[in-house]
């Protein structure tokens, strides 16, 4: 599901400020749809304390692959793992579909 995590900096409509932090590509099955399913993105430390999060598709019908900006001020040279989560708002009740490992 998450095929990419990148360093990201973006100003556009959709995020008037300046964003700095990672972008994270992913793709779903076509049927899905991530926006009604509430599914997010997490990003988490080496030791798997939460960094960040957002929510992977911030309009209606955003369609089964894209990319998310989520911003974070990640440490250089250190381990994170982005995870992507579904079905549901919370960590206690969504299903973790996807991990990937990265360093900055």
């Amino acid at each position: 599901m998450i095929e990419e995590v990148s360093p990201a900096q973006l100003r556009s409509s959709a995020y008037p400020t300046y964003l700095s932090g990672v972008s994270v590509t992913w793709r779903v099955p076509t049927w899905r749809d991530p926006h009604a399913g509430r599914d997010w993105i997490e990003i988490v430390d080496g030791n798997g304390q939460r960094v960040t999060w957002d929510w992977v598709c911030r309009q209606a019908h955003c369609g089964a692959n894209g990319a998310t900006p989520i911003t974070a001020n990640l440490r250089r040279h250190a381990a994170y793992k982005a995870l992507y989560w579904s079905d549901r708002s919370r960590v206690g009740k969504s299903r973790l579909r996807a991990e990937f490992a990265f360093r900055t």
